[in-house]
């Protein structure tokens, strides 16, 4: 049987992001955290720029013993209703990244394990680390040969991502850069849909 190379070709779909936002604090700002809990944070923004992954992060002004749990509520890529809940030891790391993708943000709660004192904030942003960094994709996909490629343009200049299981997380529909994410970043994915498969 000879396939058809032009329908192939029509089940591919380009997925382009252009200079991403970088910023650890663009959708809760130096949140106050020093009472304790806080049933809803400040929201800088509830859009993000790209559905993506969240950075949570901890501001400890008075030791190392500061530790809480963040909930975040909101939409992912398809619209569909999701929740996480991220815990920050700030012993351990005064940053941890969330692994679901968030389109749009409803409400963000901070749970404190009580070391809270004064000057203490809380932040969260997007995450921007390598290979943690995860950019959702505006359709389902089946498998990871779904992505074929990613082209990388490092402030103008061209490289190809590698697609493997590290690149592409089937379960969240979505890819993950190989190094750090700067605003001057832009990435284009050729995939297609689990449609399509």
């Amino acid at each position: 049987m000879i396939k058809d190379r032009n329908l192939d070709l029509q089940a591919y779909k380009f997925y382009v992001i252009m200079k991403p936002d970088v910023a650890t604090n663009s959708i809760v700002a130096a949140e106050d955290i020093s009472g304790g809990d806080v049933a809803a944070c400040t929201l800088v923004r509830t859009r993000l720029d790209y559905p993506r992954n969240l950075l949570y992060t901890l501001t400890d002004n008075a030791s190392d013993t500061l530790e809480g749990v963040f909930t975040t509520v909101g939409y992912d890529q398809f619209g569909e209703s999701v929740t996480e809940s991220v815990s920050v030891d700030y012993d351990a790391a005064a940053t941890t990244a969330g692994t679901q993708i968030f389109a749009e943000i409803v409400s963000i709660a901070y749970v404190d394990s009580g070391n809270a004192t004064t000057s203490d904030t809380a932040d969260v942003g997007v995450c921007i680390e390598a290979d943690v960094a995860s950019f959702g994709l505006p359709d389902k996909i089946g498998a990871i040969t779904d992505v074929e490629s990613i082209n990388f343009i490092d402030a103008g200049v061209t490289a190809m991502e590698d697609v493997d299981s590290t690149a592409v997380v089937v379960a969240r529909h979505c890819i993950r850069p190989s190094q750090t994410v700067a605003a001057a970043d832009d990435y284009i994915v050729r995939y297609k849909s689990s449609a399509y498969n």
